[in-house]
């Protein structure tokens, strides 16, 4: 009888294990899939949807024109927090963003406890957004989309365009107002624009900020909170002169509070075979 309960028991293990495996394949099928549903087609030429001389020069202090690449590859080191009284966890992320489209998809990693690690993407793909949870890439913790998640993250591919610069020249989904010298609002989308500011100082964007971007609050409730971000530490990564620093917060009724950080180590262009 004994036996027979330790081999139940060992059969039993390696199913949930079996399981968890082929989710966690699943899983990253998707996210390649995601990935593959970007553009990786010819760029286009230049657009000229009355692009600011500002853009024009942040583009040109960026580094070499030709090739354009389709697509930028990030590898990121971070740290985030889902709530102010939280501790910062350590995160590994690498991120991919299309130049000539509306596009990026952003996978990361954070171990939770020794022996349990979280998987994470964020993406918007195909006109429309996705962040989905999972627990050792297979246990789905928490899945969002919807209007709201969709605008939410084509307003985080405006922000982060200062690591894909080809983009502002490339993509002509990209609207562009300049508010002041230094201040250009840069749009894309018709039914619900995402909106975002970009704050230059010395030819390089410094602060992106945004009026409202949807914020998932529990309880089945979004609020547009004003949202922002920092750029520093321009540096030459991958042939590019990009800010290898960046923080991103939400201005809550109580003060700013940032929830992501990070570096860039790598940056990967990718070009037309």
């Amino acid at each position: 009888m004994k036996r027979w309960i330790s081999w139940t028991a060992g059969l039993s293990v390696l199913a949930l294990a079996g399981a968890q495996t082929w989710a966690a394949r699943a899983f990253q099928r998707q996210v390649d899939s995601l990935i593959a549903g970007l553009d990786d087609g010819e760029p286009i030429p230049p657009h000229h949807n009355a692009i600011p001389q500002i853009i024009r020069d942040f583009v040109d202090r960026a580094g070499p024109k030709d090739p354009v690449p389709t697509r930028i590859k990030l590898r990121q080191r971070c740290q985030m927090r889902f709530a102010p009284d939280e501790p910062w966890r350590g995160v590994d992320a690498e991120q991919t963003i299309s130049v000539g489209e509306l596009g990026f998809v952003w996978l990361a990693e954070s171990k939770m406890a020794p022996l349990v690690s979280v998987r994470v993407v964020d993406a918007f793909v195909g006109g429309q957004g996705l962040l989905e949870v999972r627990q050792f890439g297979s246990l789905k913790l928490a899945r969002a989309t919807g209007p709201d998640v969709d605008r939410g993250e084509l307003m985080r591919y405006l922000a982060e365009l200062a690591w894909a610069p080809h983009a502002l020249l490339h993509n002509p989904n990209l609207s562009f107002r300049q508010l002041e010298p230094n201040i250009i609002e840069i749009s894309a989308g018709s039914t619900n624009p995402a909106r975002v500011r970009w704050i230059v100082e010395d030819g390089d964007v410094v602060r992106v900020e945004a009026d409202g971007r949807p914020r998932d609050e529990g309880q089945n409730v979004t609020v547009d909170r004003p949202w922002e971000g920092t750029f520093s530490d321009y540096q030459v990564i991958g042939g590019y002169r990009v800010p290898r620093h960046a923080e991103v917060g939400w201005r809550l009724d109580d003060g700013l509070f940032n929830y992501w950080r990070g570096e860039i180590l790598d940056l990967t262009a990718e070009t037309p075979a």
